[in-house]
């Protein structure tokens, strides 16, 4: 965990919340690499850690981050705020 941290603050990987998805980056095999998540594939969402946040889904990720209780709240809020727009739309 101790090497994903320092890998992430060494290169600055972002991660971003958009208005439909969630862009993160997942370990797979030799490296890291971006993934695009729609918000209304993930079924849950938990704080772990201070700084760990785990997203419930297809395939489970956990996300490190720094602060993992404002990300949690910037995170539920995209989610409930994209969810009141797909409910508008119909």
């Amino acid at each position: 965990m101790a090497a994903i941290i320092f890998l992430l603050l060494l290169i600055r990987f972002n991660i971003c919340l958009y208005d439909d998805d969630l862009l993160a980056y997942r370990f797979m095999g030799i490296g890291l690499f971006p993934c695009l998540i729609a918000y209304q594939d993930i079924q849950e969402v938990r704080m772990l850690s201070k700084h760990r946040v785990y997203l419930d889904m297809k395939k489970p990720l956990t996300i490190y981050v720094f602060n993992s209780q404002s990300f949690y709240t910037k995170l539920t809020s995209c989610i409930a705020l994209s969810q009141s727009r797909k409910h508008i739309d119909k």
